[in-house]
């Protein structure tokens, strides 16, 4: 049975014959939420929010600083890939600029560990070319 609030409880309900006329009617603003708990709904109102607003993402070279940053490679092929990020600063060799990435998880896992055990560098990061990384100007 579907709950409208407002409606009432149905006159031929068990509870208004259990408790009375008086005491049914306090409940009839009453119903469970999605949690199993029971609210009083007289005043409930769903709100839209407008939708957050766009992240314009930047690239990885017109960024100064990249370390900790959250970082989206895309891949040519299979698009987008988030939760990544950069474990190192940009670095360059003969071949091109890079730098480390590692999923979310790790960095922070790596990031939590006491200053004397973490080590040098973040296990697990790989070397990605800045080619295709972007950074979230947000984190």
């Amino acid at each position: 049975m579907v709950r409208v609030p407002g409606e009432g409880i149905p006159d031929d309900d068990e509870l208004r014959t259990l408790l009375g006329e008086e005491i049914a009617a306090s409940f009839e603003d009453l119903a469970l939420d999605g949690h199993g708990e029971l609210r009083d709904i007289t005043n409930w109102r769903v709100k839209r929010a407008d939708p957050p607003p766009d992240i314009r993402l930047v690239r990885v070279e017109d960024v100064g600083q990249v370390m900790g940053r959250r970082l989206i490679y895309v891949d040519p092929d299979e698009g987008p890939v988030y939760n990544h990020r950069a474990a190192s600063e940009v670095f360059t060799d003969s071949e091109g600029q890079w730098v480390k990435i590692v999923e979310e998880w790790r960095y922070f896992a790596w990031l939590a560990l006491p200053e004397g055990k973490r080590p040098p560098v973040c296990p697990r990061s790989k070397v990605y070319s800045l080619i295709n990384l972007w950074v979230d100007p947000t984190s």
